[in-house]
């Protein structure tokens, strides 16, 4: 899985956490799609129906069941062996949207995106392994995904100033 961020600092956020130790530096990247990519977005809030709406309460169960996978998918993870058994239930949705679920046309979806638990702003799991992501440069293949357009240093002490970070790439 290739889980990314709409934007560095949530990227950043997302994975780091001061509490756990002095790290120094961090590596980031600026990702573009190979194609089109079919994703489902679960960044905006879910209407759920009133119960008296004659024509969409029927409804309601479904969007409710939306707002609480969605609630559960943005909880921080907490390192510990209960937090993993906690994490469960929205591991199988998310393998459902990844291996069942299909589009109108029969597509499969390549990812989801969500409101970061660090930041709220937008945040992306996208269904690629290493061999789903290539360098700039590189030919791509059918199960390529993503390509790395560009890599950053990035000084964890500057980005907690809120600095810029340094292109390597």
């Amino acid at each position: 899985m290739f889980y990314g961020a709409f934007d560095q600092d949530t990227a950043i956020r997302e994975t780091y956490d001061p509490a756990e130790g002095a790290l120094k530096k961090a590596a980031t990247g600026e990702f573009s799609p190979i194609r089109d990519l079919r994703v489902v977005d679960l960044s905006r809030s879910f209407y759920v129906p009133s119960l008296f709406d004659p024509e969409l309460q029927t409804l309601r169960p479904y969007f409710s069941f939306m707002c609480d996978f969605v609630e559960d998918f943005t909880k921080p993870i907490e390192r510990s062996d209960r937090a993993h058994a906690d994490y469960v239930p929205t591991q199988v949705v998310t393998e459902y949207f990844r291996h069942v679920y299909r589009t109108d046309d029969d597509h499969q979806i390549d990812g989801i995106i969500y409101p970061s638990s660090k930041t709220g702003n937008k945040a992306i799991v996208i269904f690629a392994d290493a061999s789903g992501c290539i360098d700039a440069g590189d030919t791509s293949s059918d199960r390529t995904l993503l390509r790395l357009d560009r890599a950053f240093d990035v000084d964890l002490a500057d980005f907690a100033a809120g600095e810029d970070d340094d292109e390597i790439f």
